[in-house]
């Protein structure tokens, strides 16, 4: 297997991670994988100030916003630190 070197947090023209992405539409098993990598931010703020676990909620994904609140995922910034 050919192992590549990426930055799992790498964010995109709005700031938004992959886990952003997965969890704005539901990915499951994305989130996963993503949640399992070593290194993964899980509370990542994008353009609009939204972390994964906010995108999930806004959409009504309950799964996905278990699955980030278990990995330590928080609405907003605020309660980050």
């Amino acid at each position: 297997m050919i192992k590549l070197q990426v930055n799992i947090n790498s964010k995109d023209y709005d700031s938004r991670s992959a886990l952003h992405i997965a969890s704005s539409n539901n990915y499951i098993e994305i989130a996963k994988i993503l949640l399992e990598t070593p290194g993964i931010i899980v509370n990542p703020i994008d353009a609009f100030e939204m972390t994964p676990l906010r995108e999930a909620q806004m959409n009504g994904f309950a799964e996905m916003s278990s699955l980030l609140r278990k990995h330590g995922g928080v609405v907003v910034h605020q309660d980050i630190g």
